[in-house]
């Protein structure tokens, strides 16, 4: 049986309530680390904080799915050949639990690495699907929504047109009207 050690020194920090805790923040400031040097990790005070604030605002991101906080924001897109607006493009928002608003380059990169960007992508589908299906869009000229998806939505496990064409039929959104 082999046995393989690390070396991890914390300078100045004297936070840890138990040693479990201790572990897992060692392991989550591991695979946080870009570069590794020789097995030899160094928690500061800082490297904790960025991972109790990456842990907050995973958090946040999953009450906000589960308490209906996530929102949907159109922005017109303008045809500048018929001189008027023909589509617009879902723009994802998050309100935060005190009703503040959270901008997307703060929890998306957060929603990617922790796999909350799946649930949170069909959030925003949903959404801009009941827009089209609710409202007087297509009335007002709009001939699509455009429903951005991350890289990470690709390499999930059957992520399909499927899944678009069940969610646009629920909703009464025809599959052309919603652009991906």
């Amino acid at each position: 049986v082999g046995m393989k050690a690390k070396i991890c020194r914390c300078p100045s920090i004297s936070c840890f309530t138990d040693a479990d805790e201790m572990v897992n923040v060692y392991y989550k400031v591991k695979a946080s680390r870009d570069v590794q040097s020789g097995g030899i990790y160094e928690i500061t005070a800082e490297s904790v904080k960025l991972v109790a604030e990456k842990e907050r605002m995973r958090k946040e991101v999953k009450s906000a799915l589960d308490d209906g906080r996530v929102e949907v924001w159109y922005q017109p897109i303008f045809d500048t050949r018929l001189k008027r607006f023909t589509s617009a493009e879902a723009l994802v928002r998050m309100r935060s639990s005190d009703g503040s608003l959270i901008f997307p380059d703060q929890f998306v990169p957060i929603a990617e690495e922790s796999g909350l960007v799946i649930p949170l992508g069909e959030e925003v589908f949903r959404q801009a699907c009941i827009m089209a299906a609710n409202t007087t869009a297509r009335e007002a000229g709009l001939k699509y929504v455009e429903v951005n998806l991350s890289a990470v939505q690709f390499t999930q496990k059957g992520f399909d047109d499927r899944r678009k064409c069940r969610t646009s039929h629920k909703h009464r959104a025809g599959n052309s009207f919603l652009s991906s």
